[in-house]
């Protein structure tokens, strides 16, 4: 198969309930490069992976990063609740910009969005204006307000890479308490949910845990194998409520003002798996009856 452009964003954990380990997956993923004929490649050198991969690529590429100097990079990044903000180095120029989307991971994205529209004839120009106008994207960093004077965010942050990256994004910016609900879908890998345990426990103030798509696991078991990740004094900092609903509302009752309620793993999905069933559940829609509910908006 032919490529116009490869573009290699980072390895992290993921997947690995099909690929086995981590060395099955990146050769997976290195395989798209060696593999197949890709005409120009984007490729993050910031990730180890990257860098092997930009030093055996063969025909034209850009390399992206933010720490690593790099073909298009993002220079003076300030973080908020509200954008983020950077420069845009770029062989055909740089430009201050500002953007929606949330998040130092959601810059990498943005600069491999942008290396491959330059590689394809996009003037910079139109890149800088689709960074600037382009859109949130539902269920990612997604915020739910009614006016309230905390923060709810959507994100589908469900391996421990996303929920470090996402909690870490949220640390920068958040004025007071950051409190996450999150669980782990059943029958995948089983490996991470120690490790998104670990995470939660690390990056936020306080950790609900619940359910996610259980599929044909015990909910409850699965819950376990995240709390194994759990320091022996967690049990202050953490509840289990393994119904989602009444998860998401005890984190949106037990937040005051300035604090960040981070809602992850499903994000803009509209349903959950329970056994054989498929049932209607949207994080968003659950959230924002909650809050409607606690201000006496209904």
């Amino acid at each position: 198969m032919n490529f116009s452009v490869g573009v290699f964003t980072n390895l992290s954990r993921d997947h690995l309930d099909f690929h086995g380990d981590m060395e099955n997956y990146k050769n997976a993923k290195m395989s798209l490069f060696r593999e197949h004929s890709v005409s120009k490649g984007v490729i993050n050198i910031d990730d180890p992976v990257g860098r092997e991969i930009f030093s055996e690529f063969k025909t034209t590429a850009l390399s992206t990063g933010v720490d690593s100097p790099a073909d298009i990079m993002a220079e003076d990044l300030s973080l908020s609740e509200y954008s983020s903000l950077f420069t845009l180095k770029t062989p055909y120029g740089s430009h201050r910009v500002r953007c929606r989307l949330l998040g130092k991971h959601n810059v990498y994205n943005l600069l491999s969005a942008s290396a491959t529209a330059l590689l394809q004839g996009v003037a910079l120009e139109n890149v800088v204006e689709g960074i600037e106008t382009g859109a949130n994207i539902p269920g990612r960093f997604e915020q739910v307000s009614c006016g309230q004077n905390f923060t709810v965010l959507i994100d589908y942050a469900h391996t421990d890479d996303a929920l470090k990256n996402a909690l870490g994004a949220i640390k920068t910016f958040a004025p007071s308490r950051v409190i996450v609900v999150f669980g782990c879908g059943g029958d995948r890998d089983k490996g991470k949910r120690k490790e998104m345990g670990r995470v939660a426990m690390a990056l936020s103030d306080f950790a609900v845990i619940t359910s996610d798509n259980p599929r044909s696991e015990d909910p409850n078991s699965i819950i376990q194998d995240i709390c194994e990740g759990f320091t022996s004094h967690a049990g202050e900092r953490c509840a289990v409520l393994p119904n989602r609903w009444e998860a998401i509302e005890f984190a949106i009752t037990l937040a005051a003002d300035g604090d960040v309620v981070l809602i992850a793993g499903k994000g803009h999905e509209n349903y959950q798996i329970l056994k054989d069933e498929i049932i209607h559940f949207d994080d968003r829609e659950v959230a924002l009856n909650i809050l409607k509910k606690r201000l006496n908006l209904e």
